[in-house]
């Protein structure tokens, strides 16, 4: 048994280190992207708009700031998916619960037993309550589920979407920058 509960430990152990590390990493990606978006609207000298490095700087702005806007939009979710974990795992105690009591009144009904069990309010609790109480959270915890699932798609989402731009606004800026070494009057 103990071997059981050290291997949990360590899996809520190393569960903790995955969130926080997942957590600390998307924040270093909105950082990056607000960050070189102030550095480059900072130093841009707005010229007129031709063909030229100028149009990329633009763009990367424009990618940098959507990278920042799915990568705040991923913290966002993945806090909605930690609140669900937290629902799901009260809603599962809480089914656990309730099970023990039903259990204990089967078999106080068994034994021909009049001893009664109150619930929170001061309430005597019979299978019946119990019953509808179990259902109603076996519902809930379907229902937590499925936005769980949800939110675990737009949090996927969301990263995928903030690392791609980030990487053409990256490819913009390398551009812009190779366009100013460049001479190509042509293109003006």
């Amino acid at each position: 048994m103990s071997d059981s509960n050290s291997e949990r430990q360590l899996v809520k152990d190393l569960n903790s280190r995955h969130h926080a590390s997942t957590e600390k990493f998307d924040y270093f990606m909105c950082s990056v992207a607000g960050g070189l978006f102030a550095y480059i609207a900072q130093t841009l000298s707005p010229e007129k708009i031709t063909y030229n490095s100028n149009v990329l700087t633009f763009g990367a702005l424009g990618f940098l700031a959507a990278s920042f806007y799915f990568a705040y939009k991923r913290i966002q979710f993945l806090n909605l998916v930690t609140g669900d974990n937290q629902t799901y795992i009260q809603c599962k105690i809480d089914i656990e619960e309730t099970a023990k009591k039903i259990n204990h009144l089967t078999a106080i009904e068994k034994q021909g037993s009049q001893e009664k069990i109150f619930d929170s309010t001061g309430g005597i609790l019979t299978q019946e309550t119990c019953g509808i109480k179990l259902n109603g959270l076996l519902t809930r915890l379907a229902q937590i589920q499925l936005e769980h699932k949800a939110d675990r798609e737009k949090v996927e989402k969301f990263g995928w979407y903030r690392d791609l731009i980030l990487f053409v606004g990256f490819i913009c800026i390398f551009a812009a920058k190779l366009l100013q070494w460049l001479p190509l009057t042509h293109f003006q």
